[in-house]
Parts: structure tokens; sequence; C-alpha cells
């Protein structure tokens, strides 16, 4: 991870409260607060296969978007890219040196 967990997690809160305003935000963001999406790793074996990877893959998506579509659009397709993943890739399926 190129990013310590905490200050990837500010930046992913920082991101949130400034781009998406949009009805039901806040009870989304409760949501994933109360999930596991902040240590959650994006697979287990692929990319983001460590802990804090769905969060860090999230801001890549995001970063790659920032350059072509509209800030409201990215900011809800980062977020919601790999929700399927949430409980299901857990901290504790990832595998030793993953």
């Amino acid at each position: 991870m190129n990013a310590p967990l905490e200050e990837l997690k500010a930046r992913f809160l920082s991101l949130y409260g400034e781009t998406i305003t949009r009805e039901g935000a806040d009870s989304l963001l409760q949501w994933l607060t109360e999930s596991d999406f902040f240590i959650a790793p994006a697979s287990t074996r692929f990319h983001g296969s460590h802990e804090g990877g769905l969060l860090q893959h999230s801001l890549n998506v995001y970063d790659c978007l920032k350059k072509n579509i509209e800030q409201a659009a990215i900011s809800v397709l980062s977020v919601h890219n790999s929700h399927c993943v949430m409980t299901v890739c857990t901290a504790s399926s990832i595998p030793s040196g993953g």
C-alpha cells in the first residue's frame, strides 16, 4: 500500500464530503463506515489483495476517472465500483504474503 490506511481513509472521507451531496449520501456514508469498506481487500488474489485494498482501489479509480468525467459522477462510480466485495472478501481471506 502506498499510503497509510488512516491517510487513505481521511482522503476518501474528504473527497466524499466535498463531492457527493446527493440525497441519501449521508446514509450511504454511514453504511460504509459501519461496514468493512475501509479495511476490506479489493480481491483475494489480484489487485488490492491487502487490508485497505478496496479503499485504495476506490481512490485509484477516482484518480483515473477524474481526468475525463464530471466530478459528481466519478465520486459515485469510485465509491460503488466494488461494493459486492465488501462482506465477501475479508481481511482474514488474504493469503499470507498477499
